[in-house]
């Protein structure tokens, strides 16, 4: 978790808790840790029950993610057909695209934050391809779609008996280590 500092002015408070928000690790771990140390051997395994495989979850997240922005950058938008366009074939990875997967992700996370973050883009005005939508609506969006699946991952890792990555860094706290305090002491 990433405390945000203050004092801050509305806008830039309101930034950075989106911008925070996106990187996930508040109520759950952040996709980052996730998805760090996922044998690829194991990305493709479903086990019983389970609805979908860590890879599956993760080209689910990365494209959606992408659609997400492209429906917040371009005027043309077109929206892909759901569900079979945000969901891959299953089949596992072949080599190298898990990295791939998994670094466009992270990616277009980051340029989603870097827009947030951005004084220049207005989080509250309609988009003109759009009306009704807004970049802060996308944004939380996504945040929020990304939580999601990120619990997913965990669980489906703890079925498959690699979770938490780092077992020496675990104490069982959901996201294998312990909450930040919320003190003022945290913030310095």
């Amino acid at each position: 978790m990433h405390p945000v500092p203050g004092p801050l002015l509305p806008d830039a408070r309101l930034r950075a808790e989106i911008a925070d928000r996106l990187l996930g690790g508040h109520a759950s771990v952040t996709p980052d840790r996730a998805f760090d140390g996922i044998p690829e051997a194991l990305a493709h395994v479903r086990p019983p029950g389970a609805a979908h495989t860590l890879w599956e979850l993760l080209v689910h997240v990365s494209f959606t993610l992408t659609d997400i922005l492209r429906f917040c950058v371009e005027a043309d938008y077109r929206a892909p057909a759901w569900p079979e366009a945000y969901w891959p074939a299953r089949r596992g990875p072949r080599p190298g695209e898990w990295e791939q997967a998994l670094a466009l992700y992270l990616a277009v996370r980051d340029r989603l934050v870097t827009m947030v973050e951005n004084p220049a883009t207005d989080l509250f005005a309609e988009f003109a391809h759009a009306p009704g939508y807004t970049m802060l609506r996308e944004a939380l969006l996504a945040a929020e779609h990304s939580a999601y699946h990120t619990g997913q991952v965990v669980s489906l890792r703890r079925t498959l008996g690699i979770w938490p990555p780092d077992e020496a860094a675990s104490d069982g706290a959901v996201g294998g280590a312990a909450p930040e305090s919320r003190t003022s002491e945290s913030r310095t």
